[in-house]
């Protein structure tokens, strides 16, 4: 069972620790793909292109030069409440996982 109070007490270190997660596995997924979002995603190209800059304007992203986009510092209070249910849903998956693991390990 998870304790939905400590994510709550360390939502920002658990905020951190998860965004770097996804940024570094997004950065792998961009670079199978040599930086195409479109393939990378299966979203057409003009919804991505409208998306990001709906993103920009709502002032959660940064276009900069050549297109290269990051997120901006400081949007985690925007998120609070996602980043504690992702962090749920991570922790769900990695007990699952574990199970799993151990349920093989059991039968050798």
């Amino acid at each position: 069972m998870i304790d939905r109070s400590r994510i709550r007490e360390r939502h920002r270190e658990l905020s951190y620790v998860t965004g770097r997660f996804m940024t570094e596995h997004l950065i792998r997924v961009h670079k199978l793909f040599e930086g195409d979002l479109t393939a990378a995603t299966g979203v057409p190209r003009e919804t991505v292109r409208r998306k990001v800059r709906w993103l920009a304007q709502k002032g959660w992203l940064s276009i900069g030069e050549r297109g290269r986009l990051s997120v901006v510092n400081g949007i985690s209070k925007d998120f609070q409440d996602f980043d504690i249910e992702t962090t749920e849903r991570l922790l769900e998956c990695m007990q699952s996982m574990t199970r799993v693991l151990d349920a093989t390990a059991a039968r050798k």
